[in-house]
């Protein structure tokens, strides 16, 4: 994308000149900024002593600051870099402990500059970083030196210069926070004259590109929509304070709030597809309340190939075929989640937060997935299965229906492992009082190396809140805290097993849970699997 930002210039008199009189602008608002989320003063509590609990990894700090950390990941130096977790440091509400605190922070970053890793000054990193260090500046400089006063005004200053050179050349993940924190700079530093329709140009090109066209973001991860989302809303907050209006953002912001209502299940989290986490409802909450119109979320979002079949307290996920190719695919494809109201039963594992790769690529394996996987079978013998060479399956879009008596969605993908691949076709089904929901998995080989051996596992993988237990019948009883029982059954009950599995939804670190399996071998061209879950009737 051709970046506008050669056309942004700046008095660099202010350099010589100017600082004193922006930070006596900065310096004479009475209030520090209202809170734009709910912080997390918990999380702020464990910040003031020095620890800091960032994408799954956990560092405390005695002493002096660390700005490098060996055991840590580069997501959690990011977050360090970006300075969004004074939102929770101020949720404490000891305003001059928590501003001594960041401004320390602030200080020895702008000072220590030696000690700073590579990714302190990535685009994305110095976008955010400079948002909010400009949101927070009331609460930084209210108790600060001079001295502090002006290394803040240059190092604002610099920040500026440095992201007018950086969107020349960014990438779209980049630009987004690239034209926020010049944005922010806009609104807040007046005295600068930074145009902002250079700004709108660059964000106009970014929506069409970061935004499909049913609201959900390119990434289909709903933890990547909701943060993005996040940052939307307060662009639009800071154009709200010099009284303008980005109609293209305003579109963006009702078509991503009402994806993210999509998103949710009952207990107010998000679905865990494409690597997410559940997110804190109340933060859901506000970000929907801030964007989304109220109008009736829909049964299949077109454009990013995902559904939901809703009736009673019974909601259903399904991550289908997105309309266009994206840079990305993932495991995700084909996986679906289920919950009953407030209770979620069958989920995916969610993405990893740590430094293991082990666990990284596991994660983000079809296994992690309540969906189809083909696997090859090591040291097994060779089989034929007479496949015609010029067979040729064409994938069909994906399709909703509803007849009354039951909503149906059906979605269609490839599944790989080395040379052997085949398509999985999925059908999912909900009786129109939500007490029962089927399943039809096939599996069509196209073609498979010629000494293979596959196997095919289908896979549930089950809330840790839910309790799994075989009854004599042969049936699988799934029972809720709240007292809901399901029952699982499938044509092929002596290949279902209950084995372990792992969860990942709540901060990205694993955590015990269970899974039910099937698993065959691949022995014809076309394997079939059916099941059901069913809802034990209630009893007064």
């Amino acid at each position: 994308m051709t970046s506008p930002f050669t056309r942004l210039r700046m008095g660099w008199l202010w350099l010589a000149a100017g600082q004193p009189a922006v930070a006596r602008a900065l310096r004479g608002e009475d209030t520090p900024a209202p809170a734009r989320w709910p912080g997390n003063a918990a999380t702020g509590k464990k910040l003031l002593k020095r620890r800091f609990l960032f994408a799954g990894c956990d560092v405390e700090m005695a002493g002096r600051i660390a700005w490098q950390v060996e055991s840590a990941n580069e997501a959690w130096q990011q977050a360090l870099y970006g300075f969004r977790w004074m939102e929770d440091v101020a949720a404490t509400g000891n305003v001059r402990i928590a501003s001594s605190f960041c401004r320390e922070f602030v200080n020895s970053f702008i000072v220590d500059q030696d000690e700073l890793a590579p990714v302190a000054w990535a685009p994305d990193v110095t976008g955010i970083r400079l948002a909010e260090w400009l949101h927070h500046r009331v609460f930084l400089l209210k108790s600060g030196s001079q001295r502090f006063q002006r290394r803040f005004v240059r190092a604002l200053i610099a920040h500026v210069w440095r992201l007018q050179r950086m969107g020349r050349d960014a990438v779209p993940g980049e630009m987004l926070l690239i034209v926020k924190g010049l944005l922010a700079a806009s609104v807040h530093l007046p005295m600068l004259r930074l145009p902002r329709q250079p700004l709108y140009d660059a964000l106009d090109a970014l929506l069409d590109e970061i935004v499909l066209d049913d609201g959900v973001h390119a990434s289909r991860c709903p933890e990547i929509h909701l943060h993005v989302l996040q940052h939307l809303i307060e662009m639009r907050d800071l154009l709200l304070e010099v009284g303008e209006e980005h109609v293209g953002l305003e579109k963006a912001l009702l078509g991503m709030g009402s994806a993210l209502r999509f998103f949710c299940h009952g207990d107010g989290r998000l679905a865990l597809f494409n690597g997410s986490l559940m997110e804190e409802p109340q933060l859901i909450a506000q970000v929907i309340g801030r964007s989304d119109n109220g109008e009736p979320v829909p049964a299949h979002m077109d454009a990013s190939g995902f559904f939901r079949l809703e009736r009673g307290h019974a909601c259903l996920l399904l991550c289908g075929q997105p309309q266009r190719p994206l840079a990305v695919q993932t495991a995700s494809l084909g996986s679906f989640e289920f919950s009953d109201g407030p209770e979620r039963f069958v989920i995916n594992c969610g993405g990893y937060r740590g430094t293991s790769p082990i666990w990284q690529n596991a994660s983000l394996s079809p296994a992690a997935h309540s969906t189809l996987s083909l696997e090859a079978v090591h040291g097994a013998e060779r089989r034929n299965f007479a496949l015609s060479g010029d067979e040729v399956l064409m994938l069909k879009a994906d399709t909703f229906q509803n007849d009354g008596a039951q909503l149906t969605a059906r979605t269609m993908h490839t599944l790989r492992t080395g040379e052997n691949e085949g398509v999985h076709e999925r059908e999912l089904r909900l009786n129109a009082g939500g007490l029962q929901f089927s399943g039809i998995d096939s599996f069509r080989l196209l073609r498979t190396a010629p000494d293979a051996a596959l196997q095919l596992n289908l896979r549930f993988h089950l809330h840790p809140d839910i309790r799994c237990q075989r009854q004599k019948d042969g049936t699988i009883s799934l029972s809720s805290v709240g007292g809901s029982v399901w029952y699982f059954t499938s044509t092929m009950p002596k290949a279902t097993q209950i084995e372990e599995s792992v969860y990942l939804g709540y901060y990205g670190k694993p955590q015990k849970t269970l899974q039910i399996v099937i698993s065959t071998e691949v022995t014809t061209k076309l394997t079939e699997f059916r099941w059901s879950l069913t809802r034990q009737a209630e009893t007064l």
